[in-house]
């Protein structure tokens, strides 16, 4: 098995972060550059923010197969939750899948606080480990990113977004696996979810909305990244 790690230099943005019960509090994202991409390497994080809505928390890692040697590899994405004292409050973890060569995936890391709801995100560090987990290395169609048709608070109070999905293959696409990233008027990622339909037919599409997003405030934009199953 090969693992290769990679880690990531962050830098912070003060953001404003509001909680379910309607508080507010003040914490900062992290945002990571090109600077995570050693030569050989293939993968790096090209981008990461995180969202906070009370006790939920959910960290994206924007993360890019480098070659074609990416294909068929295992991308796990660990994010250390940090507090305003730099210490990690939770760890947690999320895996996908490479499938073609320069293909974007969005890795969301969710956590949930529970008893420690209180506690204010100030940042998420990510690390990247690629490996060989994965059972084929056949590159497949790249699979297109997709806007959200619409962004807006739901009757609940909560954010959700509108996405329609097509699938641009000539067969059924089982099981897709869709990341979801949201930004606010500045384009910084301020949170996001995840996905997951059972089929989209060929040539056809759907209409899927994804609510209960954990993002900061109400995002001026969403976008969802496609991929395929992982198994």
């Amino acid at each position: 098995m090969r693992i290769i790690r990679g880690t990531i230099t962050t830098a912070t943005v003060l953001v404003l972060l509001t909680a379910c019960a309607g508080g507010d509090s003040t914490a900062t994202k992290s945002n990571n550059g090109d600077d995570a991409e050693a030569d050989g390497e293939p993968g790096k994080i090209v981008e990461s923010g995180f969202g906070q809505s009370g006790q939920y928390v959910t960290g994206i890692a924007v993360v890019k197969a480098t070659s074609k040697e990416s294909v068929g590899e295992s991308v796990t994405v660990s994010a250390n939750f940090k507090d305003k004292a730099g210490e990690v409050v939770i760890t947690e973890e999320q895996v996908e899948g490479f499938w073609w060569e320069g293909q974007e995936i969005v890795l969301p890391v969710f956590v949930d606080l529970g008893d420690q709801e209180t506690a204010e995100i100030e940042s998420v560090d990510f690390e990247l480990s690629v490996s060989d987990y994965t059972p084929t290395t056949k590159s497949r169609a790249a699979l297109p990113k997709v806007d959200a048709d619409k962004v807006a608070k739901d009757e609940y109070g909560g954010v959700a977004a509108k996405f329609t999905f097509e699938n641009p293959l000539d067969k059924k696409l089982t099981d897709p696996r869709i990341g979801v990233l949201c930004r606010d008027k500045a384009g910084k990622i301020v949170g996001g979810s995840s996905v997951y339909p059972s089929f989209i037919a060929a040539k056809g599409k759907i209409v899927e909305t994804v609510g209960d997003l954990i993002v900061t405030g109400t995002p001026k934009t969403c976008t969802a990244y496609p991929s395929y199953d992982v198994i």
